[in-house]
């Protein structure tokens, strides 16, 4: 009896499709396999038994980058079928297809990108069924060629023919290309002339990353700006990009190299050198050998394997073990992905290495950190999005997040589907990529309207002032408690106590939150702010965010007159004696309150000396955390009730037990 097998999940662009063919020769079976818009379906027709072993070896045998979320099986009425083939693929959809990421290189392609006798040597788009771009080059389902980028380069005999070969490695793999039919990469000078193209292009920019010059670089899923690791370089990037402290990631040819510098775990490892290749914030060995200038402040350096063919060959042409690789971007632009924007907004490098594949959806690298032996995302994007998350409700819905270092998701069928990083959305340009990146992953899911869209509290909000456009119902979420709901979620939890510790968020209250004690229970419908720590002044507002004297001055005045101690700190405010005495007048009527965690941590870094500035987003409490390097110190709180909401009382006397690392100061 024949039989119908629609297919869903991570099944389209990972070699499901040749994977189905061979099986279904191998259990002497006769039908079809083909691409829908948003599943895989299979016909088959043979003895029962091959089919449930077919069946079964479907879920067992799978491609390593697949995923099965759900399997359906129908019979069918007639055959007629005479052979097994795959068949061009179908618009009609019914099941929920899950677009594949960005995945670096594998073991087969790398071998075969620096063998000499090989067609595709050093060819910078070596790719096959199981490496290389996907989310970044697919602008609409199903995962075809002609819906990517790759529609514009026609596939030569020889691409055609492995494509055509059950048997090969790159059978139906849709980027599939070589130095005859494919893209190019091409370096070009600040004045406009091409230098050379593809692997000569690749080695004239190694020879000039390792004479100092910096280099802007087209990958995956945008730009990078790289240079080398040492003290000039790393100077001058921070120079022309105006980015006085914010850590820059490193690129590592190996683990070796990884090991030179930094320490790292079994655990790590296995994360740094799986298909996803993130970036990982690891330990820096002390002496650090590479530039102290990459993380100032900082014990930790953020580091990533090769993962793109041009890395590969980068790498072997270089003297350099190790580059800076940092998103080609200014301090809050989207990342640049289009030739002609690079050149128009990085004119300050001299060089530009870039291709002539178009990038549909860009796309910043995932960054993770340990913490206590687990795996934590920093964020979360090339490598895992656009991968969906199992979520109970089956609603259509958008949630757009807040405002710093945003996301947006979008549920549909029970699963929840992030983005990649957006950024920050007081950027306008921020926020139009944010808006196009919507509208692209509405015509990958298949979305066409959504029945709720979820956004934050805050009226002021780039993202609450967008959330109207959508034409559907709106819902406004206190920050902190999305937070809270979203631990809640992670943990398939529907009633729990959750500490939010956060930098800043619109209160129900209208101050601004960020140390709560929340309680939920979503079967009840509870939602209640049970505890916080206290509230203090912010003089000048945001000036106290960017600024932690200014908190520590908030924080110490209330308990005594603290003038004379800050007369002490007067040279680190930015205007010296002049500003403390406006700060100190400010204070007396200052409204805006914070009960912000992030805050009173800036306040203890500016104390100790550790830092009066923040110059990126979590500064002060990142350079406090490595400053104190693991020690723990005992710190009791008072619990007050009032008026039924308990507070936490801060007792500035637990500051005598910190030093600083300068001289004897004492807090109190």
């Amino acid at each position: 009896m024949p039989y119908r097998i629609k297919v869903n999940g991570v099944v389209q662009g990972v070699g499901f499709r040749p994977f189905v063919y061979r099986l279904a020769h191998l259990h002497s079976l006769k039908g079809y396999v083909k691409n829908l818009s948003s599943s895989v379906e299979i016909a088959v027709s043979g003895e029962d038994r091959e089919i449930k072993a077919f069946v079964e070896d479907l879920k067992e045998k799978a491609p390593p980058l697949s995923r099965i979320d759900e399997i359906s099986i129908e019979s069918l009425d007639e055959d007629g079928f005479s052979q097994f083939k795959i068949e061009k693929s179908g618009d009609k959809g019914g099941g929920r297809l899950v677009i594949p990421p960005d995945i670096a290189l594998c073991s087969e392609c790398l071998e075969e990108l620096f063998d000499g006798k090989d067609r595709r040597y050093l060819y910078p788009f070596i790719n096959c069924t199981n490496c290389g771009q996907r989310f970044s080059l697919i602008g609409s389902t199903p995962y075809d060629r002609e819906k990517t980028s790759m529609r514009e380069f026609r596939m030569c005999n020889m691409c055609l023919g492995e494509y055509q070969d059950p048997l090969d490695r790159r059978y139906h793999a849709q980027t599939t290309s070589c130095p005859i039919c494919g893209p190019s990469y091409f370096l070009r000078s600040a004045d406009g002339r091409i230098l050379s193209y593809n692997h000569d292009a690749i080695e004239l920019a190694a020879e000039l990353l390792d004479k100092g010059e910096i280099i802007g670089i087209k990958g995956f899923g945008g730009f990078h700006i790289a240079s080398k690791t040492e003290d000039e370089e790393v100077l001058m990037l921070r120079d022309l990009l105006g980015r006085r402290s914010q850590p820059f990631a490193i690129m590592a040819e190996s683990v070796d190299e990884i090991r030179r510098f930094a320490h790292l775990s079994e655990e790590e490892e296995a994360y740094i050198t799986s298909f996803t290749r993130p970036i990982l914030i690891l330990k820096k060995k002390d002496p650090f050998p590479l530039s102290e200038h990459l993380a100032p402040g900082l014990d930790t350096i953020g580091v990533m394997l090769p993962y793109s063919p041009l890395h590969h060959i980068l790498f072997s042409f270089s003297r350099c073990s190790s580059f800076v690789m940092t998103s080609a971007n200014l301090p809050d632009d989207p990342m640049v992905i289009e030739n002609q924007d690079a050149i128009d907004r990085l004119g300050f490098l001299n060089y530009l290495l870039m291709s002539d594949l178009e990038i549909i959806n860009r796309i910043d690298d995932s960054v993770i950190k340990f913490v206590s032996g687990n795996p934590l995302f920093i964020r979360r994007s090339r490598g895992y999005v656009p991968l969906d998350l199992p979520l109970n409700g089956d609603r259509v819905t958008l949630s757009l997040g807040a405002e710093l270092s945003n996301t947006f998701t979008i549920t549909k069928n029970g699963r929840a589907v992030i983005s990649q990083h957006i950024g920050n959305t007081h950027n306008y340009d921020a926020l139009l990529f944010m808006r196009e990146a919507i509208e692209r992953m509405m015509t990958l899911l298949g979305v066409e309207r959504f029945e709720m869209v979820y956004c934050d509290l805050h009226p002021a909000y780039n993202t609450t002032v967008l959330a109207p456009s959508f034409g559907t119902r709106i819902y406004q979420l206190q920050h902190h408690f999305a937070h809270a709901l979203s631990l809640l979620g992670d943990r398939g939890a529907r009633t729990g106590v959750v500490i939010s510790c956060d930098g800043m968020g619109y209160g129900a209250d209208g101050r601004i939150w960020g140390g709560e004690v929340l309680y939920i229970d979503l079967d009840e419908r509870e939602f209640e702010r049970v505890g916080h720590l206290e509230y203090q002044r912010m003089v000048g507002g945001d000036l106290a965010a960017y600024f932690p004297l200014r908190m520590a001055f908030s924080i110490l005045r209330r308990f005594y007159d603290s003038h004379d101690f800050f007369m002490e700190y007067a040279g680190k405010f930015r205007y010296g004696k002049k500003e403390l005495e406006v700060i100190e007048k400010e204070w007396e009527r200052c409204e805006i309150m914070t009960s912000s965690c992030g805050r009173v941590l800036d306040a203890l870094a500016s104390l100790l000396g550790i830092s009066y500035e923040r110059t990126y987003e979590g500064e002060p409490a990142m350079r406090l955390e490595a400053a104190a390097d693991g020690d723990l110190i005992e710190m009791g709180v008072e619990i007050v009730k009032e008026r039924g909401i308990k507070r936490f009382i801060p007792w500035v006397e637990y500051g005598s037990e910190i030093e600083g690392e300068e001289g004897d100061l004492q807090v109190v």
